[in-house]
């Protein structure tokens, strides 16, 4: 017959062993033991089966079953504890009792008797007895007294009534009052009297006698429900001797207590105390098969609730008079367990390991599995994952073929399979993050990482000791496991994970998917766009993409992020999600990890106008340029050497000019961080000169105001002291473009640059300054426009210039002794004017002579033959 796949077996069944045939850990060597106990001592005592969950103590009571079989003086009777955590277990055991006692009666019998155990019960007896002559007397006498008083006051009540109408139709009618009451009361005693007030009272009369003479009883009885130990005791009792006298050779009635280490704890002491209800039962012995330690947490939380006085040790040592222990099982019987059940239960899933079954079962049957149960529990789990595998391989509907079910797939699902059966918490932690195992060693191997703090899901399984870490007791099995398989590794595990792969891994291929994930792990963004540019539809590559930059782990994030940033300007599909998951990543991480000096501004301002959540990466845009402006030590140029103040230079004009072009799109940060690089003059700034900061204003004059203003004032005027020709003339154009502006935010400071201003541009740019000047001439301090007077008078001006320079300084207020040799230095100017013949002497000049001599203590002798002369003249 064909081995179809219906026929096929894969899975273990988790049952106790019945036959001593397939008695791997020889537990028939403990229900020998037991049976010693119980065929050598009387009872009644307790025996307590300790072993873990899974040990084989069911199979071990199964064997002894065996053993005892045909022994008419005893009989074993089996209760699941676990099966009653909801009823009292005293009352369960009883019901149970009863049913094995008394296999042959209805089921309806036993469930009545059970119920009678719950509920308070009760019966009534109705009697009726007639009563002697004397006593119907004495019960008469008193019910006729009550009805002639009530004969009378109806008789008055009536004839009360009746008078009231006569009285009232005595009034209306010719009768008298007199007359109407003596026909009334004829009328009462003939016709009303006998029928109407006689008869009902003779008619009552007549029940109250029948009552009278006869008794009624009624007896209750009310039966409580067993509520005490020593009620249930006795009931026990009860049911023992009842089967005593049908079967005389019955001596020992071995109870057998199952699971009831898998009770809550409450409930795991109130199953203790049911024991002890019956433990002095003559025929009873009591083997409770349990888990040690869990009973001991019971009691030892029910004492610190307050509900229990003693030690839980000593609890059980009171309790239980023998104690028989299962050892843990050595590893290498577990592992040859494992491979010999599964060769003889479940031959198929063998059949399907390509080969490796032995290879599977060492990463499987880790040094942690200590019962048969757990054995079963593991390759249960790894025969159902494998299975599902194959299945979605074999039809390409969610995975690849092979990608699993290869040599090193096979592996890697052995090791998930044993997370995902064991130790589940962990598991969970790993579908959130994938890169958790691996933090999870880290940390336990050597701690905090430098500049990463551990995530609090690593550290819940730790126990924190003043900052020692110490792995908790019930993951020490963990850690070996993790380290002794730490070779077994795959690039994405999410397959493994969800035993499928994503829509992504299936379209894209995951092979590419794999290319992609190590690529942006490594940084090397080249390989990924280079299958970008190949494939015309990439849809499916950039969902990779993006996953990957999402599951990305923080130590790994700032290499996914240098790699993942020029993408934006290949892909065109999902490039929102794109900018999204690249922001929300940057908004989460340390920024200081992040190699700003490989990233692109043109990308990362691509991705900011792309993103819906904006937040992460306009920081990290602000971040760049912070670094940049600052000249930040990490940053390196294309050889990994520092940057030069040259290639800083360079790129922060580049950054800025791209910065402008874009201007009306950036965030208020961005736009204030570009402010305070042009507009700051602290030293660490100083190695941008105005030269390259005025090459900016010059392509975009349009910014000044916002980003400029008055620094950028300041150091035009205190460059153009030390500017050649060619730059100066740059530089003055610049100055009389911005100067009305800057007249308008700040006229003292503009007047107090304008002596600098005509010094550095000469009698060339004197005029168009001086013009300047004069729309604020009347703000003019005298100390400023000595200055001014002092700046113009060491120029040489020609004839075309004299009469409205003359016009506008006669303008300024000034004083010539304000500053030591200025007013030689005016004699002088006047001099050079009147000496030289190609100007023309106008009224201007001499207005601004009498200006200055207005303005002066000093004596202008020396003007007093030019001054006579052209007095004359004019």
């Amino acid at each position: 017959m064909a081995n179809t796949s219906e026929n096929k077996t894969y899975f273990l069944k988790d049952t106790a062993l019945i036959s001593k045939e397939n008695d791997e850990f020889h537990h028939e060597d403990y229900a020998k033991n037991l049976k010693k106990i119980i065929i050598e001592h009387d009872p009644p005592y307790n025996i307590a089966l300790i072993g873990k969950w899974g040990v084989g103590k069911s199979s071990i009571i199964n064997f002894l079953k065996e053993e005892l079989k045909g022994r008419s003086e005893v009989r074993i009777h089996e209760i699941n504890a676990w099966k009653y955590e909801n009823d009292s277990l005293k009352k369960a055991f009883l019901k149970n009792l009863y049913k094995e006692f008394n296999p042959n009666v209805d089921s309806s019998v036993s469930t009545t008797w059970g119920e009678n155990l719950r509920k308070v019960s009760g019966s009534i007896n109705h009697e009726t007895a007639t009563l002697s002559p004397r006593n119907a007397l004495k019960n008469i006498f008193p019910l006729l007294l009550t009805l002639l008083v009530l004969w009378v006051i109806t008789s008055i009540v009536v004839l009360f009534v009746l008078y009231a109408i006569d009285g009232i139709n005595a009034i209306f009618t010719a009768n008298t009052f007199l007359d109407n009451v003596q026909n009334t009361f004829s009328n009462f005693q003939n016709n009303i009297w006998v029928p109407i007030i006689i008869s009902p009272l003779l008619l009552l009369l007549r029940f109250f006698v029948k009552d009278a003479l006869q008794r009624k009883y009624a007896d209750v009885h009310l039966i409580k429900p067993i509520e005490t130990a020593d009620e249930y005791e006795e009931l026990f009792k009860k049911e023992i001797a009842t089967y005593k006298k049908k079967n005389p050779k019955f001596k020992k009635l071995i109870v057998v207590v199952d699971d009831l280490d898998r009770l809550t704890t409450k409930k795991v002491v109130a199953a203790l105390d049911a024991i002890k209800a019956f433990v002095e039962i003559n025929e009873c012995v009591f083997i409770v098969t349990c888990d040690n330690n869990i009973l001991i947490n019971a009691l030892e939380k029910e004492k610190l609730n307050k509900s229990l006085d003693v030690d839980g040790e000593l609890f059980l040592d009171k309790l239980f008079h023998f104690r028989i222990s299962l050892p843990p099982i050595i590893e290498r019987d577990m592992s040859d367990f494992a491979i010999k059940i599964t060769n003889q239960k479940a031959p198929d899933l063998v059949e399907i390991c390509n080969g490796l079954f032995r290879e599977l079962t060492d990463i499987l049957i880790h040094t942690d599995v200590s019962t048969p149960r757990q054995v079963k529990k593991i390759m249960n789990t790894f025969a159902n994952n494998l299975l599902i595998a194959r299945a979605r391989e074999a039809d390409g509907r969610k995975l690849e073929d092979k990608l699993l079910t290869n040599d090193q797939g096979l592996q890697y699902l052995a090791k998930i399979s044993v997370i995902q059966s064991d130790y589940n918490e962990v598991y969970v932690e790993l579908v959130k993050d994938y890169n958790y195992l691996e933090d999870f060693l880290y940390f336990y191997q050597y701690g905090e990482r430098e500049k990463e703090k551990t995530k609090s899901s690593v550290k819940k399984f730790f126990n924190n000791k003043n900052g020692d870490y110490q792995i908790k007791q019930d993951f020490e099995g963990l850690v070996n496991f993790l380290t002794r398989n730490e070779h077994i590794n795959v690039d994405n595990i999410a397959p493994f994970i969800y035993l499928g792969q994503d829509v992504i891994g299936l379209k894209a291929g995951d092979e590419k998917q794999r290319m992609i994930l190590q690529s942006l792990t490594n940084g090397n963004e080249k390989p990924v766009l280079d299958i970008l540019k190949e494939t015309s539809e990439n849809i499916y590559l950039t969902q990779a993409i993006i996953e990957v930059i999402k599951q990305a782990a923080s130590k790994d994030i700032s290499l996914v992020i240098k790699a993942a940033v020029p993408i934006v300007s290949i892909i065109d599909e999902e490039k929102n999600n794109f900018a999204n998951i690249i922001s929300s990543r940057l908004n989460t991480i340390d920024l200081s990890q992040i190699r700003f000096w490989q990233l692109s501004l043109s990308d990362m301002l691509n991705i900011y106008f792309l993103a819906d959540n904006k937040m992460g990466i306009e920081k990290a845009i602000v971040k760049m340029l912070e670094e940049l402006f600052t000249k930040n030590t990490k940053w390196k140029n294309e050889l990994g050497k520092e940057l030069t103040n040259k290639e800083f230079t360079m790129r922060i004009t580049e950054s800025l000019k791209i910065l402008f072009d874009l201007e009306e799109k950036l965030p208020k940060s961005v736009r204030q961080e570009m402010k305070n690089f042009l507009n700051d003059s602290d030293e660490e700034y100083n190695y941008y000169s105005f030269e390259n900061i005025h090459e900016l204003y010059l392509k975009y004059p349009q910014h000044f105001e916002n980003y400029f203003g008055f620094p950028f004032y300041s150091q035009l005027i205190s460059d153009m002291e030390i500017a050649d020709d060619a730059v100066l003339s740059l530089e003055m154009k610049t100055f009389y473009e911005i100067a009305p502006k800057i007249r308008i935010l700040d006229s003292e400071s503009f007047i107090n640059s304008i002596s600098t201003v005509i010094k550095a541009g000469g009698s060339e740019y004197l005029i168009s300054t001086l013009k300047l000047v004069e729309a604020v001439v009347e703000e003019i301090e005298e100390d400023i426009g000595s200055s001014i007077i002092e700046s113009v008078t060491v120029l040489k001006v020609n004839e075309k210039q004299v009469n409205e320079i003359s016009s506008i300084l006669q303008k300024i207020p000034f004083n010539l002794n304000s500053i030591k040799g200025l007013a030689n230095q005016f004699d002088d100017f006047i001099i050079n004017l009147f000496s030289n013949e190609e100007i023309y002497i106008e009224e201007e000049l001499l207005n601004l002579i009498d200006y200055g001599m207005k303005q002066s203590e000093s004596n202008f002798g020396i003007y007093e033959t030019p001054m006579n002369i052209y007095s004359i003249i004019f």
